[in-house]
């Protein structure tokens, strides 16, 4: 092991000879450095930041050699540093683990091919500056013949979960106001209902204080649905109306939604998937009820995770929008199957 006056001069002596230069506090810093360092790869990464040497070729090889040759304690890594080091892995871990599922997604929803290129699809959805789901649930629209109200419950989506209020002095009064939205098969039905009561109401400001729904939320969900619908010919989509046949409506969000999907279990909901725990928000309007099979909008992690914005589906529109994802095996329930019935023996063949 060399003395620490041997060492400078043999980092002075290697400077001189890779870099032409031989000053005695750069061999201080360089040796002070790789003291600091628990490994090779730290020292040379905090060159490379500090730009102290320009690390190509020969003053790479230079470093390397330097921290074999400094003494050192050991080092003992502080709790906070370790931690920190623990959480920097674990959040590299999950932009790649998020990364995957985007491109999982994206693939489900035909947006990518096998090689990761833009589908046509994928093309027309790229051209609406939405999610990708309510962008692949806008282009279904037109199998189904509802274009017009699939725009109007994308706008709906748009705007964050703010369009009931609920004064406290006025909780009771609200809460009423906010049931007699309700429409049988979900959430994204109530928010056509109120967007369409506001429509008929000639966008009134006293519509909205009078029904307790935030005006200003509303007046973006209109500006959000002008916007899609100026978009709608670039992606070749005509504007068309269900006339309350509110199963298309359904199936058309199915479609882009499919991935989000969720069913009743003895234990509760599950989602399809991965099997995941969830709850029904206590503000959907299917709060009280339990249909065997739910799409939901998104998640939301408080004291429980919960479905927000929720919609009856059946089973079979999962196998009709999307049989490339679900097989019908696993759509089938379990705890639906019958025991198969058996023939007993005769008395005569019991003896």
């Amino acid at each position: 092991m060399a003395t620490p006056a041997g060492l400078e001069r043999w980092v002075q002596d290697e400077l001189h000879s890779v870099l032409g230069l031989s000053e005695r506090h750069v061999a201080q810093f360089l040796i002070g450095t790789a003291q600091r360092c628990v490994s090779a790869e730290e020292f040379v990464q905090r060159l490379r930041d500090t730009d102290t040497l320009d690390l190509s070729g020969p003053a790479c090889d230079f470093a390397l050699r330097l921290w074999n040759k400094v003494p050192r304690k050991a080092v003992v890594e502080k709790p906070a540093r370790a931690a920190e080091r623990e959480a920097r892995a674990l959040l590299e871990k999950n932009r790649s683990y998020k990364l995957l599922l985007a491109l999982e997604q994206l693939y489900a929803l035909g947006a990518l091919n096998h090689l990761g290129e833009l589908t046509t699809s994928g093309r027309k959805m790229a051209e609406l500056p939405v999610d990708p789901m309510l962008s692949k649930m806008i282009l279904a629209s037109e199998k189904y013949s509802c274009s017009e109200e699939i725009l109007t419950v994308a706008a709906m989506l748009s705007v964050n979960n703010s369009i009931f209020y609920r004064p406290k002095d006025k909780v009771v009064h609200a809460d009423n106001a906010r049931v007699n939205f309700f429409l049988p098969g979900g959430d994204h039905l109530v928010l056509l209902n109120v967007y369409t009561q506001w429509a008929e109401s000639g966008y009134s400001s006293q519509w909205c204080y009078e029904n307790f729904v935030q005006f200003r939320s509303m007046r973006r969900a209109r500006d959000v649905r002008e916007q899609l619908e100026g978009l709608l010919e670039r992606v070749e989509v005509g504007l068309s109306s269900c006339q309350g046949d509110y199963i298309r409506v359904r199936k058309a969000i199915t479609a882009g939604y499919f991935y989000h999907t969720a069913r009743l279990t003895r234990s509760g909901y599950r989602t399809v998937k991965q099997q995941q725990t969830v709850f029904i928000h206590p503000n959907s309007s299917l709060f009280e009820e339990q249909p065997r099979w739910l799409l939901y909008h998104e998640l939301v992690l408080t004291t429980k995770e919960f479905m927000r914005q929720v919609l009856e589906i059946e089973s079979s529109w999962l196998l009709e929008v999307a049989p490339h994802y679900y097989k019908a095996k696993e759509l089938e329930d379990p705890h639906a199957k019958k025991m198969p019935k058996k023939i007993g023996k005769t008395r005569e063949e019991l003896g």
